[in-house]
């Protein structure tokens, strides 16, 4: 008989490496006929060194790469990151500016001359027109128009979720307030902080000059987004001027953001096709293959973060700080030591967490994960994501009806029976998949408008199943609600039509006495079993020899439940039927005895 796991602890369903278990009794086809095979990380790194292992190097630009990495160049070009920032086009746009009146009420960020915060009520007027391939936009003075301010806007930022954009003012860079949430059509009600565009004096707001602009610096692009959404940035300060002015490679997120600068890469490519050799060794970072998980993770946590960089405090008198890390490149771990990241209990703005410090706003993946089983475990964002696939949403390497089912099998890296169990389920049979309950919308980052007051857009990523004890704790957003309450138009994306809808205390009270059962008729399973073997112990014969295959798969059937780690949730029919079987045999061979 294998080895029991019964007195293995009911740990995260997403632990990794527990032992190996033989095929059950009630066991789907194994996953391995259609295993795919997703990337580790290696437990060492190519790079000890940045500096030194890219002395010498530049940033080149993502289109020196195209000739020799053709697919993974045009895989790149689909992908969002390459549309993180680009120069404003009438094909790139997707916003309405054809005659738009946009009003914000209470203005966020409204200050007055000596930059203090305005607490008064008042509304501020923007207008939205275009003037052939031009996209303009005038900031309104309600009782004086010879005030009126115009701007043209200048680059374009993102457009999968949102579609945001900045102008030029001066010689400085600017996010608007305008924000046009894609899935609705429709532009933010608040705006982007608004309030910035307006000064509050002689009792009411009035826009914002060029020259006043300079006062608020540090709410430029140079400061807040350019570290993330540019390739190869670095901040300038110019002091006769009082402004940001820094030098980039190339606007988006590019390929030398995650493979590093490629100026010496590039060179030896050329050499080594000009000498009819192979490319063996070269100063250019795979992250897959190269770096520890560590260094992968803190890669893409450059940008999927937010907080502060604490070095940068000390320009133009402000104590104002880049959003953004400055330096660190493929290979460096030292994120913590360059960048203050915002938690709920510590920096940063408590709205942008749940009480448990879980994430509530986009662009936190990275606060989400190093909270997770899969961090402490190994496995890394480029495990599920690969900026060079364009076969699922989101950047995923394969659908995410397949992509946790190939770890979570009892064949897969987490040795866990999860598809198994799950398979069969009524959950399963509606359309839920994994992601639904382990990573559901309980984050947002599309704003409300005249139609939809909240957007929960974006997923949980400590893949935690977000049960109804969350709620009762810390009054989050949980799984259940994507399927279990009436639907409000826009507030929850559906996964299927409620077949069910309860109550969070219902759903809570549902799951607790599921799982009690599970946990009580494991118990019984248990002792039933050691009860039948102890009756059987000593003896021997081909009716012993029976029974005692009979217990080996009542055993399998309760390590199965065990290893599964939900206590039924999964599949609550499933669960019981396996222990009830596995009681009934254990019982039937102690009363014959």
């Amino acid at each position: 008989m294998k080895q029991s796991v019964w007195q293995t602890p009911a740990t995260s369903l997403l632990t990794v490496g527990v032992m190996g278990m033989a095929l059950l009794t009630w066991s789907t086809a194994s996953a391995s006929s259609t295993a795919v095979s997703l990337p580790t990380a290696p437990a060492t790194s190519k790079i000890s060194s940045t500096q030194q292992y890219f002395e010498g190097a530049n940033y080149a630009g993502s289109e020196s790469c195209k000739n020799c990495h053709q697919e993974a160049y045009s895989n790149w070009q689909n992908s969002w990151h390459s549309k993180a920032n680009r120069l404003a086009a009438p094909d790139i746009i997707v916003a309405n500016f054809e005659n738009v009146e946009l009003k914000f009420n209470k203005p966020k960020k409204l200050m007055d001359e000596k930059g203090k915060a305005v607490k008064e009520k008042t509304t501020v007027t923007m207008r939205l027109h275009r003037e052939n391939d031009k996209f303009l936009f005038t900031i309104v003075d309600n009782e004086n128009p010879a005030n009126n301010q115009t701007h043209e806007v200048a680059f374009v930022r993102g457009g999968n979720w949102e579609q945001h954009y900045y102008a030029k003012v001066g010689d400085n860079l600017f996010p608007t307030p305008m924000r046009w949430v894609v899935a609705d059509k429709a532009w933010r009600t608040k705006g982007y902080n608004p309030g910035y565009w307006w000064v509050f004096k002689d009792g009411r707001a009035i826009p914002r000059t060029p020259k006043e602009f300079l006062d608020i610096n540090y709410r430029s692009v140079e400061v807040k987004c350019a570290g993330c959404h540019q390739v190869g940035y670095k901040p300038v300060y110019d002091e006769s001027k009082g402004l940001w002015n820094g030098t980039r490679v190339e606007y988006g997120v590019g390929c030398e953001h995650c493979h590093g600068p490629g100026s010496l890469h590039n060179q030896e490519a050329k050499k080594a096709e000009e000498n009819g050799t192979g490319l063996s060794e070269t100063k250019i970072v795979n992250p897959a293959t190269d770096l520890t998980s560590l260094q992968q993770i803190q890669l893409c946590g450059t940008c999927h973060i937010r907080g502060n960089n604490s070095a940068s405090m000390k320009k133009s008198g402000k104590t104002k700080s880049f959003a953004f890390q400055l330096g660190l490149q493929p290979g460096d771990q030292d994120l913590h030591d360059r960048f203050v990241p915002w938690t709920y209990f510590g920096e940063g703005k408590v709205k942008s967490f749940w009480p448990n410090n879980q994430n509530r706003k986009s662009r936190q993946q990275y606060l989400d994960f190093v909270q997770s089983k899969h961090f402490t475990e190994g496995i890394t964002c480029n495990t599920c994501h690969s900026t060079h696939s364009v076969k699922a949403g989101r950047d995923l390497r394969i659908s995410k009806e397949q992509i946790c089912t190939t770890c979570h099998n009892e064949n897969g890296m987490a040795k866990r029976p999860n598809m198994e169990m799950f398979t069969g389920s009524t959950m399963q049979l509606a359309g839920v998949t994994c992601v639904n309950c382990h990573m559901p919308l309980i984050a947002y980052g599309s704003g409300g408008n005249d139609t939809i007051k909240q957007h929960w857009d974006r997923s949980s990523h400590t893949f935690n199943a977000i049960t109804p004890e969350y709620k009762n704790r810390w009054a989050m957003r949980v799984a259940c609600d994507q399927c279990h309450v009436e639907p409000q138009k826009g507030e929850i994306e559906r996964i299927i039509e409620a077949y069910a809808v309860q109550s969070n205390e219902k759903s809570h009270q549902l799951l607790s006495e599921y799982q009690q059962t599970i946990r009580e008729k494991t118990n019984t399973a248990k002792e039933t079993i050691a009860a039948a073997e102890k009756t059987i112990a000593g003896n021997s014969g081909p009716d012993i020899v029976a029974a005692q295959a009979k217990l080996a798969k009542a055993r399998n059937n309760v390590d199965f439940v065990i290893l599964d780690g939900s206590w039924g949730f999964h599949n609550f029919t499933k669960a019981e039927s396996l222990l009830d079987k596995a009681i009934k045999d254990a019982t039937t061979i102690q009363s014959s005895k």
